[in-house]
C-alpha cells in the first residue's frame, strides 16, 4: 500500500470517526435536553484547563531551554596574548593585530624551497630572452645566487 492510498484510508477513518462523534453529540443533546448545555459548559472547561496545563508546562520548557542557551558558558581558561612587546618600539593597533596572527602572516616569511622557486622562475624568463642574450643573463642570475647563498648561510 502506497503513502497516498494509507493517508486517504486515514483520513476516512477519521471522517468517519468525527460523523460518528457528531451523531452522538446531537443524541445527548436530545436526550438530555436542557441539561446538556452546562454538561458541555464543563466539558469545555475541564479541556481548556487541561490544555492551559500543558501549554503553560510547554512554555516552561521552552523558556527554560532558551534561557540555558542564552547564558554564557562560564570560561576558566586564561589567554595569552600572542604578542608581548619587550622593547621600546610602539607599535599601532594594526600592526599588533598583524603579529598576534602570527609567522604564517609574516610578510618577509619564505617557504621551504623558495631558492628552487626563484631559480624556476628565472630560467623560465631567461628562456623568454632572445637567444644571444641568454647566456650572459644565466651568468648574472647564477652571480646573484652565490650571493644569496653567501648571506643565507
Amino acid at each position: 500500500m502506497s503513502k497516498r492510498q494509507n493517508q486517504k484510508l486515514l483520513y476516512m477513518k477519521k471522517e468517519k470517526l468525527n460523523n460518528e462523534l457528531y451523531e452522538v453529540h446531537l443524541k445527548a443533546a436530545r436526550e438530555w435536553g436542557k441539561a446538556w448545555k452546562p454538561i458541555e459548559n464543563f466539558k469545555h472547561d475541564t479541556t481548556n484547563k487541561e490544555l492551559e496545563r500543558k501549554y503553560k508546562t510547554m512554555e516552561e520548557k521552552l523558556d527554560k531551554l532558551t534561557n540555558i542557551q542564552m547564558e554564557k558558558p562560564y570560561n576558566t581558561k586564561k589567554f595569552y596574548h600572542h604578542v608581548i612587546n619587550k622593547t621600546d618600539i610602539i607599535f599601532s593597533n594594526d600592526e599588533l593585530l598583524l603579529l598576534s596572527k602570527g609567522p604564517k602572516y609574516n610578510l618577509n616569511c619564505k617557504n621551504k624551497n623558495w631558492i628552487r622557486t626563484r631559480v624556476l622562475q628565472a630560467e623560465t624568463s631567461t628562456n623568454q630572452l632572445p637567444a644571444f642574450v641568454q647566456q650572459h643573463t644565466r651568468y648574472q642570475v647564477k652571480k646573484k645566487g652565490i650571493k644569496i647563498r653567501k648571506i643565507k648561510n
